[in-house]
């Protein structure tokens, strides 16, 4: 199947053109191919490779961020721990119910209070930290002591806090970001219930409040690039972490975040990643399994290293466009110029310039030996057409004067003179001036001295051949005549006008109902004789005008007359003339069927010797 469509676009292409484009076309998608299909396979090779280079790179980060994020949360764990080691330890009770009258319950709040500070002020990015009952009433609060800033702890977003601390009875870490005052600083809240190891029941939990620039610090590493952003949602579609931390503690949207997190496992250990028209995007659940994270980087980065490639890529392409043209052109050009050469010259052979000098080129073997044996031929048939051209002059020179030499000529001119004698005797003029007239055409067309004469010589014999026409059919023929002067010494083949007025008499008089007329113009134009006989008869039929043409080319090709034409006729003119003026004879006949014929004759005006 792909054999034929390439077999048919190459013909559709290539087909009746010339052999340099063929040359040229083939050359140019011979290399052409070859150079786009490597460029194309080494870009998108490359481009592959830098984003593979790109999402890894991005996934060594984000495994940086999660080993961070672990151990983050790990910390804050530990503490957790040790402050529930320290209760279980020193035998100390989360009671919500203070008795400033009870020593014990009072040295209790001071040793809670001893350790939150103390943790607190070993870390240096808390906000405070707090510790509540399991009923979850308020004990204590560690803050900073420098600013005495106390935060309230009683907003909407804090109480919903307290309530998810409250009913949190596992012993698991659970996080959220929330506004810690009234000004809507944000703050990351991590709690852990404070389990007793002996009895496995919870004492209360302890929540700490740390500065979001801590929490933040993770993801540091990935936020470097310019354009990148990084951000940590938690199951519920909150945004705890943002590269843009306006955006923090917003809700995102389902439909994102579905189509997000759609594609992972529920181990959550696959990272997906998805293309979106601007971003590279990868999605993966954070160890807890409470939180994913989501990064997005630029296309524009990845394509902002790919674009050196590609130019360098297309640079080189269009180097070797330019190149494989210009050679492709030049070798086109130098293997078809001899050939079109020669080409050029079979053409002027074929219209029968014969005299065509064959170049002879030594590009290739071929095109030599092509040349050498077109010119042998050409030689051969320059021989021949002399020989036959020589040969059918004769021929004919022979056949015009055995048919001048028909009728014996003195008993012609006797009997004509007895006619005309009488005629005048009985004064019949009419009958006088016809015999008169032919007389001086039979003395003009059998005079062999001399095949050329002066155009004055043959309008003088088409005079006395109108004279007789008009005694035949009288007014039925009107002839008309527009002679210039200046063309009467020039050079014209006898018995040239007569047989065509005698052609146009037959179909324009003969054939004709009504007024009949036949017109002749002769003129010098410039180096030229111009003759034109016009009749508005019945014109030739198109088979006939059809057949002169063909003649007219087979003629013009061979130099001869085609076997069984007609001796005497438009077509004898038409080669007489042929012969005597070669490809200076211009012969053209315009007719419309019904209206009438021109026939228009030009030849080099030539001084009648």
């Amino acid at each position: 199947m792909i054999p034929k469509i390439v077999h048919s676009l190459l013909n559709r292409v290539l087909n009746k053109k010339s052999i340099q484009f063929q040359m040229f076309f083939t050359f140019m998608i011979i290399t052409l191919i070859p150079i786009v299909i490597v460029g194309y396979i080494t870009f998108r090779v490359s481009s592959a490779t830098i984003a593979q280079e790109v999402k890894n790179s991005n996934e060594q980060l984000m495994e940086e961020i999660v080993s961070n994020y672990e151990l983050y949360f790990h910390n804050i764990e530990i503490d957790a721990n040790k402050f529930a080691s320290q209760m279980v330890n020193n035998n100390i009770r989360l009671n919500e119910k203070v008795y400033f009258f009870d020593t014990f319950i009072v040295e209790n709040i001071m040793e809670i209070n001893d350790y939150l500070h103390s943790t607190f002020e070993a870390t240096g990015n808390f906000l405070s930290i707090r510790v509540f009952s399991d009923n979850g009433h308020f004990i204590s609060s560690a803050f900073n002591k420098e600013t005495y800033e106390v935060y309230s702890y009683n907003s909407e977003a804090d109480l919903i806090w307290r309530n998810a601390m409250f009913n949190n009875r596992e012993d698991k870490l659970i996080f959220d970001v929330h506004p810690i005052n009234r000004e809507g600083l944000m703050s990351l809240v991590a709690s852990k219930p404070v389990i007793n190891p002996f009895s496995g029941k919870r004492m209360g939990y302890i929540s700490f409040d740390k500065e979001l620039d801590s929490f933040a610090s993770l993801f540091q590493p990935f936020e470097k690039r310019d354009g990148s952003t990084i951000q940590l949602i938690s199951k519920e579609g909150k945004i705890l972490y943002h590269t843009d931390r306006a955006q923090i503690g917003k809700i995102v949207s389902p439909a994102w975040f579905a189509k997000t997190t759609a594609s992972l496992t529920s181990t959550g250990e696959e990272d997906v990643e998805t293309v979106d028209r601007d971003n590279m995007v990868l999605t993966s659940m954070m160890p807890n399994k409470d939180a994913y994270m989501v990064s997005s980087v630029p296309l524009s980065i990845i394509n902002s290293q790919v674009d050196s490639i590609r130019n360098i890529t297309i640079s080189i392409m269009l180097l070797s466009i330019l190149l494989v043209f210009g050679l492709s052109f030049v070798l086109s050009l130098y293997i078809s110029r001899p050939i079109k050469q020669l080409s050029k010259a079979m053409q002027q052979v074929e219209r029968g310039r014969l005299t065509t000098n064959i170049p002879i080129s030594e590009s290739n073997l071929e095109t030599w030996l092509l040349s050498k044996s077109f010119e042998s031929m050409l030689g051969r048939i320059k021989q021949l057409v002399k020989t036959q051209y020589e040969m059918e002059l004769h021929k004919k020179d022979a056949e015009l004067k055995a048919l001048m030499m028909q009728i014996n000529p003195h008993f012609l001119y006797n009997t004509l003179e007895v006619i005309s004698g009488i005629a005048d005797y009985e004064r019949v003029t009419q009958i006088s001036d016809i015999t008169q007239s032919l007389s001086k055409m039979l003395r003009y067309n059998i005079d062999l001295k001399s095949e050329e004469v002066r155009i004055a010589e043959e309008i003088d014999n088409c005079n006395n051949f109108f004279l007789i026409l008009k005694s035949r059919f009288e007014d039925k023929l009107q002839v008309e005549q527009d002679i210039d002067r200046e063309a009467l010494p020039y050079k014209i083949l006898k018995i040239t006008l007569q047989p065509l007025i005698e052609n146009a008499v037959k179909h324009g008089v003969e054939k004709k109902l009504g007024q009949a007329t036949v017109r002749l113009e002769v003129r010098k134009e410039k180096d030229e004789i111009v003759i034109r006989i016009v009749d508005n008869g019945t014109g030739f039929d198109r088979e006939a005008l059809e057949e002169f043409e063909r003649f007219k080319h087979q003629s013009d090709t061979t130099f001869y007359e085609p076997a069984g034409g007609r001796k005497v006729g438009l077509k004898n003119v038409y080669m007489r003339l042929k012969i005597l003026f070669g490809d200076q004879l211009d012969f053209a006949i315009r007719s419309v069927e019904g209206e009438g014929t021109a026939i228009t004759i030009r030849f080099p005006a030539i001084p009648a010797k």
